[in-house]
């Protein structure tokens, strides 16, 4: 969408751009598939490293796009804090969790009306064990969006798991009555 439909010719560009690595990236991980498919080992370890090494030049590229584009308009500040969202739950399944964390920070910044960057890193709180920290993330995602499931069910653990018995009760039939199943 920003390749083509930004009145902003140096948002195209800069989106293009970034199409174009990752369209390369995508027949390099094509041909790593094959490599893994491999009845050979080395050749299944060659394919192994070249996934490893796409994925980290495609979070050098997403920032990249960030860093470029974030300035923009309002849409496009939603598409980048989109890309770090993305880049963040990257950089968690690689272990660099402290990193991550940082960038869904920013992402949230960036673009705060989107309830899913606070969710996570009420996430990456509470699998931190800081349920304090997690509690205050979850309760700004359903005040920003009543209906957000997932956050009230956390809410509800989080009660549960302090020995506010009740609390999480009164959670849990809040969850049925704003979000009936």
């Amino acid at each position: 969408v920003l390749a083509s439909g930004d009145k902003d010719e140096d948002v195209r560009n800069e989106a293009l751009g970034g199409l174009k690595i990752f369209g390369a990236h995508e027949e390099h991980a094509k041909v790593c598939a094959k490599l893994l498919g491999s009845k050979e080992q080395q050749l299944r370890e060659i394919g192994s490293l070249g996934l490893t090494e796409a994925n980290h030049h495609a979070v050098v590229v997403q920032a990249e796009l960030v860093v470029a584009l974030k300035d923009k308009s309002a849409y496009v500040r939603a598409n980048c804090a989109e890309a770090l969202g993305n880049l963040a739950v990257l950089l968690k399944e690689l272990g660099r969790r402290e990193e991550s964390l940082g960038i869904l920070l920013e992402a949230n910044e960036m673009d705060p009306v989107n309830c899913k960057h606070e969710f996570n890193i009420g996430v990456h709180y509470l699998e931190q064990q800081d349920l304090e920290e997690a509690r205050r993330r979850f309760e700004r995602v359903v005040e920003k969006k009543a209906d957000f499931r997932p956050a009230w069910l956390n809410l509800g653990y989080i009660a549960k798991a302090t020995g506010r018995f009740e609390e999480a009760e009164g959670i849990y039939a809040d969850l049925v009555a704003i979000v009936p199943e």
